[in-house]
């Protein structure tokens, strides 16, 4: 993934958070709002899982956390969500053996994850980044929010960019006219124009399909008397005539 911003506040960020994740001091994870992506050797050591099972993917937070804990964590994460961090909160986790250990959670949301020059690994959080605009007028946003997503290129996956670009080109989101129904009748209306352009080339294709098969065999015409002569005889006739 390539973008434009400086990447060096962001190495500072990255630095000083290594610096905590390495020394083991507390338990360190980075989740999505099912599974353990990353993970130090502290918070494994306190759950009993190993460094095999978190490289997997497939280490699940919720899975470990017992049934009465499951509406702290949902608050947690609205919270995160909606605030950007979290405050400290008491849970347990069930580990392996089936026993259970008590732990104080926090917690911040990661918006700066992405860098230049970055790469987008196999397990990641399908919110990759946020763009946002600021103008005096919805004119001068928009405009500037246009030009922000044509020089975003994102490499290897799918994303919403062309979503987000067809949006901003629309007439009723621009007059500010967009309601809860908007995306249905955006996505409405691009099916149709996919059908009405798959119409037209297919009706191109028909006649160019036409006119390579009367090119490749001679073509006949009908005298008066309904005999027919090709156009090769009558071209030949004419210049015998000359």
């Amino acid at each position: 993934m390539r973008v434009t911003a400086s990447s060096e506040p962001i190495a500072e960020d990255e630095r000083r958070y290594r610096v905590l994740v390495d020394a083991n001091v507390v338990g360190v994870t980075v989740s999505d709002h099912e599974r353990v992506l990353e993970a130090n050797d502290a918070w494994l050591r306190i759950t009993g899982h190993t460094r095999a099972e978190q490289e997997s993917g497939q280490l699940s937070w919720r899975a470990m956390t017992p049934p009465e804990w499951v509406s702290a964590d949902d608050h947690a994460m609205e919270q995160l969500a909606n605030e950007g961090w979290v405050e400290p909160y008491e849970k347990e986790y069930t580990r392996p053996d089936g026993t259970r250990v008590p732990v104080l959670i926090s917690g911040v949301r990661l918006d700066s994850g992405v860098y230049p020059d970055w790469n987008v690994p196999m397990e990641y959080d399908p919110l990759l980044a946020k763009l946002i605009s600021y103008g005096t007028t919805r004119e001068q946003a928009m405009v500037r929010l246009k030009q922000a997503l044509q020089e975003y290129a994102i490499g290897g996956i799918k994303t919403n960019l062309s979503l987000l670009r067809r949006i901003l080109e629309d007439r009723e989101f621009y007059s500010g006219r967009a309601n809860t129904g908007f995306l249905l009748r955006l996505q409405e209306g691009s099916s149709k124009s996919r059908e009405g352009a798959e119409e037209t080339v297919a009706l191109v294709a028909a006649g160019i399909f036409r006119l390579l098969a009367e090119s490749a065999s001679p073509s006949t015409t009908s005298r008066a008397n309904g005999d027919s002569v090709s156009e090769w005889k009558k071209t030949a006739r004419s210049e015998a005539s000359r």
